[in-house]
């Protein structure tokens, strides 16, 4: 399949930049698309084989992340019996939404696909597809909701650690569920935006435009402002200031064995690296994207095609480097990983012994 899509790659992206961005108009029409963002930007032509390792890229990491989350997901319902409780229930979320954000990269036109390399859909299912996949709406949806989702994580440490006795009230399997659907609608609805801005013609190549629902640019420089503090910065400063104090109690005010048997406190402490892993990761791939766009939004800087592209090769690394650094910082999922593949060995090597069944003729 990746084989069919990289020919096409390769032979768009011999086209010229008219060729492929040109409207009904003659007019070149290049928008930048970040939620609240709408300015024009200069035409750059961008080197073939840059532009086609760019999308290689994105494919490997699409394609770890659903493998590498879907596998998480087995691993934690093959070991249910041991990984349960809050934590394991909000990783569980984590993942699924993880490996729909792979999924939503391949199918999302500007990623795995160029635009221009991408087949449309006509009528209704374009427009359909125009504002709810190739404005993007999905896809950051799903990353905004990961960072609630790490935020979620990262309290439920805090609570373990901090306020005990809060925290089997606060946070049980169930309470988690209902976060967890409640930062899913929450989420949705905050980038709702996307789908407004978004508009389907077909008489432009590519049909789907980007524009937006404030004209004036004071407005839309507020309202992008509100959103970005919302959906990033106050959950990376909470997530931030909650591991310090996290820190704070365990290795400066408690010792192991203090307060709790020796393995209770060993694997408090595990748990809590697991998610601490987890959220630096987030932020540092995901930082650095809403940093420079909002630095384009006031117009301090301009808008780099290869930088825009190299930092959303970060945020779909988010999703894939996860898998991993629950393997390496948790003995239960590499443990479950081990026991997933000997279970699924064993079934294969049984049924291959399985003794068959003797005609007997009389």
């Amino acid at each position: 399949m990746y084989a069919k899509v990289f020919l096409v790659i390769i032979s768009q992206s011999k086209l010229t930049p008219l060729a492929i961005n040109q409207n009904h108009t003659g007019k070149v029409n290049q928008i930048s698309r970040h939620f609240g963002a709408v300015t024009a930007t200069p035409n750059i032509v961008e080197d073939p084989k840059t532009s086609v390792g760019i999308h290689i890229v994105f494919g490997m990491l699409a394609s770890v992340a659903i493998i590498g989350n879907l596998l998480v997901c087995l691993v934690s319902i093959h070991q249910r019996a041991v990984m349960k409780g809050a934590l394991h229930t909000l990783i569980f979320c984590l993942a699924i939404i993880d490996m729909l954000t792979g999924l939503f990269a391949i199918i999302t036109p500007g990623f795995v696909i160029p635009a221009e390399a991408f087949p449309y859909p006509n009528g209704t299912a374009g427009v359909l597809y125009c504002k709810l996949i190739d404005s993007e709406y999905f896809l950051f949806s799903l990353g905004f909701i990961s960072i609630y989702l790490v935020l979620t994580i990262t309290l439920e440490r805090w609570f373990a650690i901090a306020q005990p006795w809060r925290y089997k009230v606060l946070f049980s399997v169930k309470n988690c569920r209902i976060m967890v659907a409640c930062i899913i609608i929450g989420q949705l609805i905050l980038t709702i935006e996307n789908i407004l801005n978004e508009t389907f013609n077909p008489a432009f190549i590519p049909p789907c435009q980007w524009g937006s629902v404030f004209d004036d640019k004071a407005t839309r420089n507020i309202f992008f402002i509100i959103m970005e503090t919302i959906r990033l910065f106050i959950p990376v400063t909470v997530i931030v200031l909650c591991y310090i104090d996290i820190a704070r109690r365990l290795f400066f005010l408690t010792k192991i064995g203090q307060n709790d048997n020796v393995n209770k406190s060993i694997t408090r402490r595990r748990a809590t690296i697991t998610a601490f892993t987890a959220s630096m990761a987030l932020i540092v791939c995901w930082l650095p994207n809403e940093l420079y766009f909002t630095l384009f939004q006031f117009e301090v800087i301009q808008l780099d095609p290869n930088i825009s592209k190299a930092f959303k090769i970060l945020i779909i690394t988010n999703s894939s480097l996860n898998p991993f650094l629950y393997a390496i910082t948790n003995e239960l999922y590499r443990d479950g990983i081990i026991k997933l593949f000997s279970s699924l060995k064993s079934r294969k090597h049984g049924k291959r012994n399985k003794p068959r069944a003797t005609q007997v003729f009389k």
